[in-house]
């Protein structure tokens, strides 16, 4: 009878872990922020999946590469629901507020806190801000098209 008693307790405890579990509540895919040009607002590719509706929280930092602390970061609260349309939210749209990006290379790390505690994060890809006039109508540098380049964060 004990037996039976701790696989039925197990198997409830291992149902609770699951249902805290992030991917039972949201996915992100990708968070991508297009190189551009000071001063504009880009639209970011955010690409997000939820599963289940729910009340979480979320934090942007966006870091400087080769900086340890953020140069700029946002924060709010809403609900995700599975109902909702997702668009191409702007960058200042989606950190929740404006930052002024000097010249350099950046990414961005987002938090999202969910009921329990549960947290997803991610990380986007690097992108530049240039100059007014560095970005040529396919989005390439004009004078640092197809150089490889390596960052490590």
């Amino acid at each position: 009878m004990f037996a039976l008693f701790l696989v039925i307790f197990l198997g409830m405890v291992k149902v609770a872990e699951l249902s805290h579990a992030p991917v039972t509540w949201m996915n992100v895919n990708a968070v991508i922020v297009p190189d551009h040009e000071r001063g504009t607002d880009p639209n970011v590719v955010y690409d997000r999946t939820v599963f289940r509706s729910f009340y979480g929280h979320w934090m942007v930092k966006v870091y400087e590469i080769g900086k340890k602390y953020p140069v700029c970061f946002g924060s709010g609260s809403q609900v995700f629901d599975p109902e909702d349309s997702l668009h191409e939210p702007t960058l200042s749209q989606f950190i929740g507020r404006a930052c002024n990006l000097k010249e350099g290379s950046y990414l961005l790390r987002t938090t999202w806190v969910l009921e329990g505690d549960v947290a997803i994060r991610n990380t986007s890809n690097v992108f530049q801000v240039m100059k007014t006039g560095e970005i040529s109508r396919d989005g390439l540098y004009f004078e640092q098209a197809n150089q490889g380049r390596v960052y490590t964060y």
